[in-house]
């Protein structure tokens, strides 16, 4: 079942998730936010707000799709390389590779 949860302030919508929950699972599909306000996470608080709703909708399991797994690659070269030439950052636990700071 798809489920779209949208934040709005003053009326406004500022940020919404696309998600499909199947057999216990909610797949997180899509995510957007108003990037003016992106120093205030409303793409996060969305996103808390719809675990909130998928866990009470009986979800006991979340999908973020779009992570590593073993079927894409398990040579940690190739898995480094992609990250580099895609311009993403792979976050560590120890520190955040955050823009905001």
């Amino acid at each position: 079942m798809p489920q779209i949860v949208t934040l709005r302030l003053d009326g406004r919508p500022i940020a919404f998730a696309y998600n499909l929950a199947l057999e216990g699972t909610m797949h997180c599909y899509r995510l957007a936010f108003d990037p003016e306000l992106y120093r205030f996470s409303p793409g996060l608080v969305n996103r808390f707000d719809a675990l909130e709703y998928a866990f009470a909708d009986g979800a006991t399991r979340i999908e973020f799709l779009g992570g590593w797994s073993a079927t894409r690659s398990s040579s940690p070269t190739a898995r480094s390389r992609s990250t580099r030439d895609s311009g993403l950052r792979r976050a560590s636990p120890a520190r955040s590779s955050s823009p905001r700071g």
